[in-house]
Order: structure tokens, then sequence, then C-alpha cells
């Protein structure tokens, strides 16, 4: 096989473009979490995160640019004052194997596949190594991989309160109880997405607006659940076909981890080795 069969997407954004477009895209469903920015002749220049969109959002990021020019504007000044610097970057030919023993000791959601010039040339995700795992028994239980640090939110949060601890706990997304129990998930793209869709009010005050919103209003309240004994074959089929990107564990109704795509794609390779994860996905 080779790695260009694994390319979940070759779309990225410019140096120029707003911040405020790539918090759209992100937002807009297709289960992205980053883009890949480009210069103009399609050079790899960075990386901007949804995460990262969310720090500008909630003031940790861009305090002195919010406060010269405000939200609005800032949302409107190029991607590249924001992006990260791009470190996952293999040249396009580079074997499965390699990319595959990357992601299972780095734990990386992702590489950056370019050519010679350093032109982009498509991001590999989890999504694309998932794909080629449905319906396969892996012979690991969801319990093995799952994470266990579990960060969680009430359900009279606001919206302001559950990006704060997303962005401090450095996680994507926060189950959302009440009176102890599951009733709900938030995820930062979750977020964007509703700024994606008022942005046409005005940036600023549909921030304002989202942000003291009560979780409930947000959150995805149909819950996708697995069982910490079942085979991790059974989550990345609920994963993909409910076209969600991590999974909630419960233990009968008790809440015991989460199970995330980059959690099955790494430690999947890890336990099993590169050899016979690749041979899983003939």
């Amino acid at each position: 096989m080779k790695i260009s069969e694994f390319v979940s997407s070759n779309f990225a954004a410019k140096v120029n473009d707003p911040l405020i477009k790539a918090a759209s895209l992100i937002g807009g469903g297709k289960g992205r979490y980053r883009l890949v920015v480009t210069d103009d002749d399609g050079t790899v220049r960075g990386v901007i995160s949804g995460r990262r969109i969310l720090e500008v959002l909630i003031g940790r990021r861009a305090t002195s640019v919010i406060e010269e020019k405000g939200l609005d504007l800032t949302l409107n000044e190029p991607v590249n004052l924001f992006m990260d610097e791009a470190h996952q970057i293999f040249l396009e030919d580079v074997n499965l194997e390699t990319v595959l023993k990357y992601i299972g000791e780095n734990m990386a959601g992702y590489v950056i596949l370019v050519d010679q010039s350093g032109r982009f040339k498509g991001i590999v995700e989890e999504i694309g190594f998932l794909e080629r795992l449905k319906g396969k028994k892996i012979g690991i239980r969801v319990e093995e991989i799952m994470s266990v640090r579990l960060h969680t939110e009430n359900i009279g949060a606001t919206v302001c309160d559950a990006s704060i601890r997303m962005v401090n706990e450095r996680v994507r997304r926060l189950p959302i109880l009440e009176g102890g129990k599951v009733v709900g998930l938030i995820t930062i793209s979750d977020i964007l997405k509703q700024l994606a869709s008022a942005k046409e009010a005005g940036i600023e005050a549909a921030v304002y607006d989202i942000f003291n919103r009560k979780v409930e209003e947000v959150m995805t309240k149909k819950i996708v659940g697995v069982e910490p004994d079942a085979d991790v074959g059974e989550a990345v089929k609920s994963l993909l076909e409910m076209d969600v990107s991590g999974l909630l564990v419960f233990r009968r109704e008790d809440l015991v981890g989460i199970v995330s795509r980059i959690d099955i794609v790494g430690k999947t390779a890890r336990i099993k080795g590169i050899e016979q994860m690749v041979e899983m996905m003939l």
C-alpha cells in the first residue's frame, strides 16, 4: 500500500485567508481538527487548529491584537499571524510503515505530505487508517487503549466555561454531566460550528452570544458509547458510522473512559506492531 491511499484531504488554507474563514472550515463538519496553511505557490507554512482558534476567542492568544482592534477585526486578520509551525512533514513517497511508526511513537494525529520543493500534497489523518480497519477484529479491548483521565463539565456551565476547560486541559471534547450522569458531549468543533453559522450577524456579537449560552444549547445530546471489554474493531465501526471523533466508554451506566481516533491508531500500532497493523489494513 502507498501512503497516498491514506490521504484524507489536499485542501489547505492560504496564509492571507482571514482567521474566521479557518474557523468556519474547521467548524463546518467533515471531521476537520486542523488546516494546513500554505503560501500562494503551495509551500507549507504552518498549521492552524481548532484549539488555537478557541484560544484566540477566549483571549488566551493575540490579546494585544484584540485589545487594539477588537474581536471583529482580529478574526479578519490573516491566519498566518496565529498558526503554529508545521513539524510533522514527510516527503510524499515516504513508506506507510515509517508514518505508522511516527504516529505510534508520538501519538500524532496527522502527518503532512509534501513534494521535493516543499509544496503541499495532502494530509494523512487517523480517519484514513480507521477506514482500512473497519469490519476487522483487532484483538485489543477498548479498555486497553482508552484514556481514563476524564475531564467533564456540568450542565449548568456556559460555553465559555467549557471552552476554558478544554483549552486548559488540552482536550477536544468534554462529557456534560447532570446529577453525575452523562447527558451530552461538547467539542471544539461544536463551538466553532456555532460561530460559523452565526457570523453573518456580526462576529463579535456572535462570539459573546455563543459563549454566554449554556452548554446544553450547544452540546450533542445523542451519546455514542462503547463498552470497555468490546473489541477495538467495534469502536472503529461506531466512530465511522456515527461520524464522531471520539467515543465515551461506559461500564453499565458509569463513564469510565474516552477513546479517540488517535487512541485507536496510535496505540494499536504500539500494541500490535507496525507489520501486523499493516497486514490488518490489507
